[in-house]
């Protein structure tokens, strides 16, 4: 089983050719809501590819958090879903231009409010061999405690550094795998090193495998046992780049929960990322299992002849 305990928002995006400069008003050409949040994302990613996942996040009491819950029944997922009765549904406010960049602000609402009551729903539940899947989006406090839970549980973790926060190097003990993009790995390690140095530090910081996310330019991947791969991103026309990270994460989890080899993960994920930025959204944009298998399959092909 994979265990995702994080973020869920309600993402309201508005699609426009450029983004405003200070104090310019542009206009938008679209507008879209949509279920987000890292953790969300990352959940419904897994169950689109046929793994076997369980949600763990909170809403606020508030239409937002209705909205959300509905969401997530439509994908058949199961969740563990506490309403707050204090705080309001996370949001997150997302501009995308032309080109698929985007830019996002984010209100983390009940997300800020993830505590004991998600941490004992996990500790009750994560045994040997399963998978936490997590993300920054909640408390600092609560990432530390459901690590340390799933540490002693033997069960690996995947944790996506996002928003990196300094305070981050803690965790670096507990972590099976880390996956930062540059800008994240930037914040997480001693400015004096090169990027190859500082997988090198997160490795010797007490993480097994490090998955560094370079976007146009691929990945990187490196282990605590030698294993070094650099992987060439696949060619799309990119729509909209919201959740492709928290995608690539999701396909990775869940080829790790299947025991499929490394470097054929790693594909898989880079291919289910391609998919998602070609399509407007956050977790609608992921595809589902038979879909990145014939991108792999017409990748492959292409490059063979």
């Amino acid at each position: 089983m994979i265990y995702v305990l994080g973020s869920i928002n309600f993402d309201l995006v508005i699609f426009l050719k450029k983004f405003p400069e200070i104090g310019e008003t542009v206009e938008g050409n679209s507008i879209f809501f949509n279920l987000g949040g890292k953790g969300a994302n990352q959940a419904i990613s897994i169950k689109k590819l046929n793994g076997d996942v369980m949600f763990i996040g909170r809403v606020g009491d508030d239409y937002f958090g209705k909205y959300l819950i509905n969401n997530l029944n439509q994908y058949n997922l199961d969740y563990e879903i506490n309403i707050d009765k204090d705080l309001n549904t996370g949001m997150a406010i997302i501009d995308v231009d032309e080109n698929g960049k985007n830019k996002i602000v984010i209100y983390e609402g009940a997300n800020g409010g993830v505590k004991d009551e998600e941490i004992d729903f996990l500790k009750d539940r994560i045994r040997y061999g399963d998978f936490l899947l997590m993300q920054g989006e909640i408390p600092f406090e609560t990432i530390v405690n459901a690590v340390e839970i799933a540490k002693k549980s033997q069960a690996k973790v995947v944790f996506d550094p996002a928003p990196a926060k300094r305070e981050f190097k803690n965790l670096f003990p507990y972590l099976t795998y880390i996956t930062p993009n540059e800008v994240e790995i930037q914040m997480l390690t001693p400015e004096i090193f090169d990027l190859n140095d500082k997988i090198d530090f997160l490795i010797k910081s007490g993480v097994y495998g490090v998955i560094v996310k370079l976007g146009e330019k691929g990945i990187i991947y490196k282990d605590r046992d030698g294993r070094y791969f650099k992987l060439n991103a696949y060619k799309v026309n990119a729509v909209d780049t919201t959740a492709a990270g928290d995608i690539f994460n999701g396909a990775f989890a869940l080829c790790l929960s299947k025991n499929f080899e490394l470097k054929y993960s790693l594909k898989f994920s880079q291919a289910a990322s391609a998919i998602s930025v070609t399509r407007k959204g956050a977790s609608i944009s992921c595809p589902n299992y038979d879909e990145v298998i014939k991108f792999l399959e017409e990748s492959d092909e292409k490059n063979n002849n």
